[in-house]
């Protein structure tokens, strides 16, 4: 079994049906935390950790440098530091492969066309509001569980074996 991180961004508030919700919705496209958890766990994920957590503009930075100097780049560092985020690491056999399957295509567009019952397809707003990061590998999974969590005992995850390698996971959301 493999581990993910994840996370959900934005200003949020808690609704009666447990939903992550934002501060001002006329703003910003939010995602029900609720149903991207439940096509979550229906592909057989399981939630090992969960926390809160808010980027500074630092640790966005420093989390993001494989993308330094790109483009988007500083568009990404500060929609990441906006808000609050909710961070869970997942555990799940093949995790890498699998995550990425259920992600999709980063695009939103070109995931509603070649696979429209992914995460991205259905909760995406746009390519920087794509609704989930995944890692590709099982180095840079452990590098970000390590810079959110810290030192994390893998082998005391629910649903964690060393076969299988962890990978990142984030559900973003846009104020």
């Amino acid at each position: 079994r493999g581990s993910i991180v994840a996370s959900q961004r934005g200003a949020i508030n808690r609704s009666p049906r447990g939903r992550f919700l934002p501060a001002d919705s006329d703003q910003c496209i939010f995602f029900l935390l609720d149903d991207i958890m439940q096509k979550v766990t229906n592909a057989g994920f399981i939630v090992s950790q969960m926390k809160e957590t808010n980027f500074t503009h630092e640790m966005a930075t420093q989390f993001y440098k494989a993308h330094e100097g790109k483009p988007f780049f500083d568009q990404l560092v500060n929609y990441m530091s906006e808000g609050p985020s909710v961070i869970m690491i997942l555990t799940k056999e093949n995790a890498v492969e699998e995550w990425r399957q259920l992600m999709g295509p980063t695009d939103p567009d070109v995931a509603k066309k070649s696979s429209p019952d992914s995460l991205r397809a259905q909760f995406a707003q746009d390519i920087l509001c794509n609704a989930v990061h995944g890692s590709s590998n099982k180095e840079h999974a452990l590098k970000s569980i390590e810079y959110v969590f810290g030192e994390v005992d893998l082998n005391s995850l629910n649903g964690y074996s060393s076969i299988c390698p962890p990978v990142f996971y984030a559900i973003y959301k846009k104020q």
